[in-house]
């Protein structure tokens, strides 16, 4: 697991199904944006891309849990520190909880 600060504040654009802005619903966007096949959603983001080319990257719900997600784009990379605040291995005993339950949570098996 890693954490990181970035070293400045990122510009995102925030098409998450419940955010309070209606940007994606006025570019056309649906709920796919977070459940749709992988190329869809690549597509749509490279469109993003084009279309605001400083942006640093899409805030959006993950497909998987529903939790947010970032993703960045080459904008952002200046942003990113030089060290992690924290890198601890998945096997780290500070995690075995943290990890059982999100195993639980989406019935998956830890071996």
């Amino acid at each position: 697991m890693t954490g990181l600060s970035f070293t400045r504040a990122l510009t995102v654009l925030d098409v998450a199904a419940d955010s309070h802005g209606a940007w994606a619903t006025r570019a056309d966007g649906t709920y796919a944006i977070s459940t749709g096949p992988l190329t869809v959603t690549q597509a749509w983001a490279r469109n993003v891309v084009d279309a605001y080319p400083t942006l640093d990257g899409l805030w959006y719900k993950s497909r998987i849990a529903g939790a947010p997600c970032l993703a960045l784009f080459a904008p952002a990379a200046p942003a990113m520190p030089d060290r992690p605040k924290l890198s601890l291995p998945l096997t780290h005993p500070d995690l075995a909880t943290r990890i059982a339950g999100a195993a639980k949570r989406l019935s998956y098996a830890v071996v």
